[in-house]
């Protein structure tokens, strides 16, 4: 093993990992990941597998065509399995599709750390049933199944291949499945994703979840045509970096409470795990965050500046300890005999309403499921095409 010498360079990415930050990616290109990783986690949804697709088509063209297959040989086992008697072919062959690009990038991830949790790939399960609690458990086993049988490595391993984790959107009825999840009856980790409030940040760990992922940057801002739409929303020119604070705020307090008071008997603690991200400056204040998922282009920029004695870096939102504001020691209150919002939905509603995020959060919700309606029908059509599958091509 070789040492590192005092002259070797560091990166900006070292500095994140010395304030005991550890780093994930959000992508699913292994390219990134050879020449970048192995990264602790690796993140994904509907718009990353939507982009993988597109940006490699010739590359996953059979890996495609093998998923779709695969669903439709499937398909009746899997309705039983999973009690989804709704559940159609091409649905099937995008979770399919989902879990085999995470199989091309698992080898790529590691435990940073000797005494750390576990590795974990993150799959987002069908944004399209948020509202639906047993729908999201079942759609959530089935993925879990799926992951377990299309592991390259069997007997299905359990030591160094990541576990799977399931990305969660952070509505009530999606966090009582995660809830469920969690329980000995499937022991399936699991993400709360789409998060933007604290209350949300709450939730997620009453109901037991093993991460929450904040959003610092509202989800439309990664998309021209939905920036604009948003920007329209708020009757602004320019999205306001004070909304970016607050979110580092939701960051911190929501870490802090989460250490206090989200700890199982196993010693473990829901994760924190800021997202969305679109600056170096933003990954930058996130130092001292559980988590970090980054996406390719962050990666990049963080990777190849060097970081000196000499280096200008910003104060972390998330190390600073003055706790002065009453607002601020009373959100870290916590009375375990209540549990604030998991037994009491409509309690958890008017917070969130008060927060003011949910309308952003139903936008989130409706980008990743207009991408999921897009693979959806890049698998009808290959269902299709190919004649697996006898059905009238969907109109464009």
């Amino acid at each position: 093993m070789t040492e590192t010498t005092s002259d070797s360079k560091k990166s900006l990415l070292d500095y994140l990992r010395s304030k005991g930050s550890l780093i994930d990616c959000d992508t699913l290109d292994t390219t990134i990941a050879k020449e970048l990783g192995p990264f602790e986690d690796c993140t994904s949804n509907q718009a990353i597998v939507w982009g993988e697709l597109q940006a490699n088509t010739e590359k996953h063209k059979n890996l495609v065509l093998k998923s779709c297959k695969y669903a439709v040989w499937e398909l009746e086992n899997l309705r039983q399995k999973t009690n989804s008697p709704e559940l159609t072919a091409e649905q099937l062959a995008v979770e399919v599709i989902t879990i085999s690009l995470g199989h091309l990038i698992a080898p790529y991830l590691r435990r940073e750390l000797p005494s750390s949790r576990p590795h974990h790939l993150h799959i987002q399960v069908n944004p399209t049933l948020t509202n639906n609690t047993e729908a999201t458990i079942a759609a959530s086993y089935r993925l879990q199944l799926l992951y377990e049988a299309l592991c390259p490595i069997q007997p299905f391993p359990t030591a160094s291949y990541p576990v799977l984790s399931i990305k969660i959107p952070a509505s009530y009825p999606a966090l009582e499945a995660a809830r469920v999840l969690e329980s000995d009856k499937y022991n399936i980790r699991t993400l709360a994703t789409m998060v933007l409030s604290l209350p949300q940040v709450k939730l997620a760990g009453e109901s037991g979840c093993s991460y929450a992922a904040v959003y610092v940057n509202n989800l439309g801002v990664h998309f021209p045509e939905e920036l604009e739409k948003l920007k329209v929303r708020r009757g602004v020119s320019e999205i306001s970096e004070e909304e970016v604070a607050k979110s580092m705020d939701i960051v911190r307090l929501g870490q802090e409470w989460l250490h206090r008071n989200c700890v199982k008997e196993t010693g473990d603690y829901t994760v924190m795990m800021p997202a969305s991200l679109t600056t170096i400056t933003e990954c930058l204040q996130l130092a001292g965050a559980d988590h970090i998922t980054i996406p390719p282009s962050l990666l990049y920029s963080l990777s190849e500046t060097e970081w000196t004695s000499e280096s200008s870096i910003p104060d972390s939102a998330i190390l600073r300890k003055a706790l002065t504001d009453e607002l601020v020691y009373s959100s870290l209150e916590y009375d375990d005999n209540k549990k604030i919002y998991l037994t009491n939905q409509d309690v958890f509603e008017t917070d969130f309403s008060d927060a003011g995020k949910t309308e952003d959060y139903s936008e989130a919700v409706r980008i990743f499921s207009d991408f999921q309606a897009k693979l959806e029908e890049l698998a009808l059509r290959v269902l299709v095409t190919e004649g697996l599958l006898i059905q009238p091509l969907p109109v464009n």
